[in-house]
């Protein structure tokens, strides 16, 4: 458009300035005839007066005044001239005053052309109101030509009525006088209508289409994506017209994508959490009118951070991927599957005829989710929890996401790879675990966890050479809290570490005791459960070397107990900090061993010095002739290795035999020693003392 506009600015000037040339042309002829007529009037009339001096003073008046009125002079018949000087002052009066009139109108046509100007170089093509003031400005120089036009009229008009009958005979001057004037006014108004003309043509069309694009925009502003519009005006707002199309699919799309993402997880696609509240919420608007029934299933990854552990993040994620499209292929099109979150899923059931379905539903998730996994060339086994909430059970999205929360950790508690319907009285036992959790907090805090001791014997001399620390809990209305209840609690509230530290303190203090009044016992070990919270403290290593030294024991009477599964989880971080404490002389043992999933390279490579033989392969194992082949296994594994092994939880003579005969070394449980405090295990040792001193407790 500016292109366009400059064309129409350089024709307009070229129309203005060939009108001024005209003009000029126009007033130097004229000029030139009045400066021969003046001296045509001196030459002739002056010695006319002078050759003919008896004429009559009327006489010659009157061939005066019809001689200067033949040659242009129309003012001279308002006075009576006395003398021939009077008739060339009136000629060059009126004369000058139509040069002065000549000027004038050409300033006003400067002052047009300025103000045209002026218009154009400040129009703002972004405001659509600019358009009206050019338009108004255009009518406005047409007003002014036809101002000129009616001036150019008067003023030939007023000289015709001057000159009487005698227009034929006025000189040439005045003629091309009122044709300059004429062609002047001609051009001004031809340029003035042109100008007007292009204006509507080429403005008239710009404002619609930028009217159109205002309109579009706010509209687009107030959230109708996709705005489009139609510009058929000139060339560069056209472009504009395709450019704000082009924006505004650019934003429909943008703003897809990020209600998508809002919506949805990113890693499988699945549905999130917000989307899952808002299908739970649309759905019970509609419930209770169909009288239908609606069911919930959360499904939580057993194990899964070991997964992750051991095997690394990329292929925990594609994990995640597999079971997201195995969870899809398990329900109906209609059903809403989303990632809750880490490795929780959800499954949205709606419109069921009861909740037998529900149940088979998770039966089926449960079975394909333990399916194993084929990842990278490699096999992976996963499974899962899931449990199921009825939505008319409860009042709220909340509740209904709570109650199948609950309902999944039951199973989990059962074992995992299994499902639990929610009933009330789950909510009540998680009423209680809070109630135990706080309760628990308070009692680490005031150092009333109890401690107590269970010896473990050599079962070839049958004597005690050490003891495993056990913590033991005492509520004040529930009476005594069993650890397979508090310890998951303290772990799951991040209690665990405070816990570990205050028994391991409390063990080593005690057995310093033991160690100072039974001289015999400078070999004698403690041994104490350290968790997963503990391997992750960077001051790990100095802190137990320092209560250790604080007891008075040497690190060699200390044994850390950690289970197999943290064995492989904690990795090379936890594995160099047990080598730093065995270089110090503190042994380590695999507890539970034989529950995990570990390989033989990954415990010849472990930084042990000790395997404890889970309760599971030791009850009925002098009957049980596949427990034997197991137990005889892990045995004769420890020997080759060089790891002895301690049997857990002999409770009867025969399974005593049965050990010894199996060459395993050391042994605990109730047949030797049952889980006493400080002042009854130091009854035990006296009896295997010579001497007569009784230590303090603690």
């Amino acid at each position: 458009m500016q292109a366009r506009l400059i064309a129409v600015m350089a024709t307009l000037s070229v129309c203005f300035l060939a009108a001024v040339g005209v003009i000029t042309w126009s007033m130097l002829g004229m000029e030139s005839s009045l400066s021969a007529m003046a001296a045509h009037t001196s030459e002739e009339v002056v010695p006319v007066m002078h050759l003919e001096g008896e004429v009559r003073e009327t006489e010659l008046a009157g061939w005066t005044a019809s001689f200067a009125i033949q040659q242009g002079a129309p003012s001279f018949v308002r006075g009576e001239y006395d003398r021939a000087a009077a008739i060339a002052n009136d000629t060059f009066d009126y004369l000058r005053a139509q040069d002065e009139h000549i000027v004038e109108e050409l300033a006003l046509l400067q002052a047009a052309e300025e103000h045209w100007r002026v218009a154009l170089d400040g129009f703002d093509f972004a405001m659509a109101g600019g358009f009206s003031d050019a338009l108004a400005l255009a009518d406005y120089l047409a007003g002014v030509g036809d101002e000129i036009d009616a001036v150019v009229e008067a003023l030939d008009g007023a000289q015709e009525s001057a000159l009487f009958e005698q227009a034929e005979a006025a000189d040439a001057a005045t003629a091309r006088k009122r044709l300059a004037l004429g062609l002047a006014a001609v051009t001004l108004l031809a340029t003035l209508a042109l100008m007007y003309l292009v204006t509507k043509l080429l403005m008239g069309g710009a404002v619609a289409a930028i009217v159109r694009l205002r309109e579009a925009a706010q509209r687009l502003a107030s959230g109708e994506w996709g705005q489009h519009v139609e510009v058929n005006g000139p060339s560069e707002l056209a472009e504009l017209g395709k450019s704000f199309n082009t924006m505004s699919d650019r934003l429909r799309q943008s703003h897809n994508d990020l209600e998508h993402r809002a919506l949805h997880d990113q890693l499988t696609g699945l549905g999130n959490r917000t989307l899952m509240a808002d299908r739970i919420e649309h759905g019970a608007a509609t419930r209770q009118a169909q009288r239908r029934i609606d069911a919930l299933l959360v499904i939580d990854l057993d194990r899964f951070k070991d997964l992750n552990d051991t095997r690394g993040h990329a292929l925990g994620d594609q994990a995640l991927i597999e079971v997201a499209r195995r969870l899809c292929r398990c329900v109906r099109d209609v059903d809403t599957v989303a990632r809750l979150g880490g490795d929780e899923f959800g499954v949205l059931l709606e419109g069921l005829d009861g909740l037998a379905e529900a149940e088979d539903v998770a039966e089926r998730i449960v079975t394909a989710i333990s399916t194993p996994l084929r990842l990278r060339g490699a096999e992976v086994t996963v499974s899962a929890s899931v449990g199921i909430a009825n939505a008319a059970q409860v009042t709220s999205t909340t509740e209904l996401i709570s109650g199948a929360d609950l309902a999944m950790y039951e199973a989990k508690r059962a074992g995992g790879s299994t499902w639990r319907l929610f009933e009330e009285d789950l909510r009540v036992a998680l009423a209680d675990r809070v109630q135990i959790e706080a309760d628990l907090r308070i009692a680490i805090t005031d150092n009333k966890i109890d401690v107590a001791y269970q010896a473990v014997y050599d079962l070839e001399s049958n004597q005690p050479i050490g003891v495993e620390t056990l913590a033991r809990w005492t509520h004040p209305t529930h009476g005594v809290v069993g650890p397979a209840r508090f310890i998951p609690i303290a772990e799951n509230a991040g209690l665990i570490a405070e816990l570990g530290w205050n028994v391991l303190h409390r063990a080593c203090t005690q057995t310093g005791i033991w160690r100072s009044h039974y001289p015999h016992l400078d070999s004698f070990t403690v041994a104490v459960n350290i968790a997963a919270a503990h391997l992750q403290e960077s001051e790990f290593v100095p802190r137990v070397l320092d209560i250790v030294g604080c007891a008075g024991l040497e690190p060699a009477n200390l044994v850390l107990e950690i289970t197999e599964t943290m064995m492989i989880q904690r990795g090379s971080d936890a594995r160099e900090k047990l080598l730093q404490l065995r270089e110090h002389g503190v042994s380590v043992s695999i507890d539970d061993f034989g529950t995990g999933y570990s390989s033989l390279a990954q415990l010849r490579d472990y930084p042990a010095d000790s395997l404890k033989i889970d309760r599971g392969f030791i009850a009925d194992v002098d009957t049980d002739t596949d427990k034997q082949a197991l137990t005889r296994t892990i045995i004769e594994l420890g020997l080759n290795l060089g790891l002895p092994c301690i049997a857990e939880g002999i409770e009867t003579p025969e399974e005593f035999a049965t050990l010894r005969a199996l060459n395993c070394q050391f042994a605990q449980g109730f047949l030797f020693h049952k889980p006493s405090p400080a002042i009854e295990t130091e009854a035990l040792l006296a009896l295997h003392t010579s001497t007569s001193t009784r230590p303090e407790s603690v």
